[in-house]
């Protein structure tokens, strides 16, 4: 599946970013764009604060050239992009963990059919890539 010039929305564990994983040095060597209503800088490299319509400015961020965006984790601004239909990709890293309580990817009543594209194991987890039928 190619997935150039896509938004994708990557969930996960990734507490420690930008410390000992093995992909932090290539995470703080590219360009991240942080949206917040409340943040003036941020102290991470290559970081740029963007304020605004998220619409609007992802819609902007996806017409340059230069490859995928990446929406590491899920929240707020996940949902926002699932809502106005700028997600094209959804990655769901499971872990072999049970609880009986947790945080749900996105809030009650937001809801979108997702179509398979990938399935793939590892020794401790299982990755599975959704594209959303908008």
């Amino acid at each position: 599946m190619n997935i150039e010039n896509k938004t994708v929305l990557i969930t996960g564990a990734n507490r420690g970013i930008g410390r000992t994983l093995p992909y932090a040095a290539r995470l703080n060597a590219v360009p991240k764009y942080v949206f917040s209503s409340k943040l003036q800088t941020t102290e991470w490299s290559n970081s740029t604060v963007i304020r605004g319509d998220v619409a609007a400015e992802v819609t902007k961020l996806k017409q340059q050239a230069g490859g995928d965006l990446l929406l590491l984790g899920h929240g707020l601004l996940g949902e926002t992009l699932l809502k106005q239909r700028l997600l094209d990709v959804i990655v769901l890293s499971i872990y072999p963990l049970l609880l009986g309580h947790g945080k749900p990817i996105f809030r009650e009543g937001l809801g979108v059919k997702l179509k398979l594209a990938a399935a793939k194991s590892f020794s401790k987890i299982v990755k599975i890539t959704y594209e959303p039928q908008y």
